[in-house]
């Protein structure tokens, strides 16, 4: 909520240039993929030279909030508070799918209908922590992580986890579906943190400055100063040659 085109920010943040573009897609657990695919799709079609892409998460950031209280609710025992976390799992069906959809309820859901073993999972779940702790003592990733104050690895990994300490888990469901078999021990974490990719050709831009765009044939845009964002000068459309007996259209400037 507080970066509304967390893209942009990101962009001006970096130093790049005020022209430099940014966006954001949501896509839930997919949005950074997408966005790497969006960005292939631009430099593909030639739109684009060069593109930053990538994703970002601050789970321990996600606030509670209220609906009500823009419309004159007080704050209090009567204000119901939702959980930005939790919220979607329960929305994203949207109306003509009204059921739960969370990544938890997917995970039971396909547990059951694959016949997965609470012990499959635990033991899948182990093994995973083990390969990413082998993977970081070996440096694999150590060249491409940028610590973040005193945070330099990711804090996730549990590498000395074993099935039997997973067994003790409680299963996050287990209220409501006693064949509950997802627990915080065999689920994936809720975790702070971010990454970006630079999409272009082999051959690499023309110019990596940010002040050069294609023409506006090639579909092209450009950002400006934030504090005058509505009023961004825009080229001059082509006018047209009108067909024998038609009107000439009419061209509105805008924005």
């Amino acid at each position: 909520m507080e970066a509304p085109a967390i893209g942009r920010v990101v962009a001006l943040d970096a130093g790049l240039p005020v022209t430099a573009t940014g966006l954001q897609i949501d896509r839930r657990c997919g949005s950074g993929l997408q966005a790497v695919l969006y960005a292939a799709m631009q430099v593909q079609s030639g739109v684009s030279e060069v593109v930053l892409a990538g994703g970002a998460e601050s789970m321990s950031n996600a606030p509670f909030y209220s609906t009500a209280m823009r419309w004159g609710a007080r704050g209090g025992p009567g204000v119901m508070l939702h959980d930005a976390l939790a919220r979607g799992r329960v929305t994203a069906g949207g109306a003509n799918f009204p059921v739960p959809g969370g990544m938890i309820e997917t995970a039971e859901n396909l547990r059951r209908e694959y016949g997965i073993s609470r012990v499959e999972q635990d033991e899948l779940a182990v093994r995973s922590h083990q390969r990413a702790a082998a993977a970081r003592d070996a440096g694999r990733f150590a060249d491409e992580i940028v610590p973040v104050g005193d945070v330099d690895t990711d804090e996730h990994i549990r590498p000395d986890s074993d099935v039997d300490v997973l067994a003790k888990l409680r299963p996050i469901m287990g209220r409501t579906d006693p064949e509950a078999t997802v627990t915080a021990g065999n689920a994936s974490g809720q975790n702070d943190g971010a990454a970006i990719c630079v999409v272009t050709t082999r051959s690499g831009p023309r110019s990596w400055g940010c002040d050069r765009w294609p023409g506006s044939s090639r579909g092209a845009w450009a950002g400006c100063r934030p504090r005058r964002w509505a009023s961004a000068p825009c080229p001059r459309p082509r006018r047209p040659s009108p067909r024998p007996g038609s009107r000439s259209p009419t061209w509105t400037s805008s924005s």
